[in-house]
């Protein structure tokens, strides 16, 4: 087992790229077996569902960016056990599709192996993304 301060360091430096939108090094702290979970009925929320494989990580960091932009994006705080860490936080997102805002609490819980990324979880009022989704009425 990796000492938990080196698997906190490395969810730590995950978080850093994705603020610092640095797609390759996000890439590359994941494992090549990476499945990443995103809550959600898949047929409104483009980003929902399970991700395998950094290839597929790629492309759902595209399709978020396609549907959302993050005003806030703040994990508050890091709890590591193990291979797990897990995040709490907080983002206040803008839907592209209809301009309105999803301020939420979320949590990921992330499994580390061999040094990398090797599962991704995230807890969030997936409710609040479909509301904020629906068409505005005319």
């Amino acid at each position: 087992m990796v000492p938990t301060d080196t698997n906190l360091a490395l969810v730590r430096r995950l978080y850093d790229a994705f603020a610092e939108t640095d797609i390759l090094e996000l890439l590359t702290a994941l494992h090549d077996d990476i499945e990443w979970v995103m809550p959600g009925p898949p047929e409104i929320l483009p980003f929902a569902g399970t991700w395998k494989g950094r290839e597929s990580i790629g492309r759902l960091l595209a399709v978020l960016a396609g549907t959302l932009v993050f005003e806030v994006f703040e994990p508050r705080r890091f709890i590591a056990d193990g291979d797990t860490v897990v995040v709490i936080g907080h983002s206040r997102d803008r839907m592209l599709a209809t301009g309105r805002i999803v301020e939420i609490d979320w949590v990921a819980i992330i499994e580390v192996r061999d040094g990398k990324v090797v599962r991704y979880q995230v807890y969030e009022d997936t409710a609040a993304f479909v509301a904020a989704l629906e068409p505005i009425p005319a």
